[in-house]
C-alpha cells in the first residue's frame, strides 16, 4: 500500500516519497511537496539577492554558515580516502587551465597520470553530468547509471553527449 499526501500549495496528492521528511510534522514529512519547495526556495533566493546588499548579506550568510557548521573539517573528513585531492597537480589546475567564471573543470578519472586530462564544462552542464554517474573510488573511474565503466575518455564523452550535457 503507498502512502499518499496532499499537498498544501499545490493540492495535488502525491505518494510520501514526494515530500522531504521533517522530524516535527506528525507523519514525519512536510506538507507542500518538494516541487513547490524547491519553487519556493528559488523565489525567495532571487528576491534576497536582488539587490547589492541582499547579495551581500547572502554570501554573509552562506559564510557564516560555513564556520558554524565546521566545514573546513568535514571536508578533510569526506577526502580523506581521496589522496589525489592532497597532490600539487590536482590543486592547481584552476591556474594552469585559467578557469573563466561560470565553468568547471570535470575529471573522467582520477588516476594521477591523468588528473591533468579534464574537460572544461559549464558549472550547470557538470552538475547535470554527475546526475548520470556514479564514481568507483577503488578504480577512480565513474560508473553509468546502467553499470558500464567508462574506462577511456572517448567512453566518458561519448555517454555524457548521449545523455544530452553539452561539452
Amino acid at each position: 500500500m503507498d502512502i499518499t499526501k496532499v499537498c498544501f500549495r499545490c493540492e495535488k496528492e502525491q505518494p510520501i516519497t514526494e515530500f522531504y521528511k521533517h522530524k516535527a510534522m506528525a507523519d514525519g514529512h512536510l506538507n507542500k511537496c518538494k516541487t513547490c519547495t524547491k519553487g519556493d526556495t528559488r523565489k525567495r533566493e532571487e528576491k534576497l539577492t536582488s539587490t547589492p546588499e541582499g547579495l551581500e548579506a547572502e554570501r554573509q550568510r552562506h559564510r557564516d554558515k560555513y564556520h558554524r557548521l565546521n566545514y573546513k573539517d568535514k571536508q578533510k573528513e569526506w577526502d580523506k580516502d581521496k589522496p589525489w585531492k592532497a597532490t600539487q597537480t590536482y590543486k592547481n589546475l584552476h591556474r594552469k587551465y585559467k578557469i573563466p567564471k561560470g565553468k568547471e573543470l570535470h575529471h573522467w578519472n582520477y588516476h594521477t597520470e591523468y588528473l591533468e586530462d579534464v574537460f572544461v564544462m559549464d558549472r550547470k552542464q557538470h552538475r547535470q553530468a554527475h546526475r548520470f554517474l556514479t564514481f568507483e573510488l577503488d578504480l577512480r573511474i565513474f560508473r553509468t547509471l546502467e553499470g558500464k565503466l567508462l574506462r577511456t575518455k572517448e567512453d566518458h564523452l561519448k555517454y555524457l553527449i548521449e545523455k544530452g550535457i553539452k561539452l
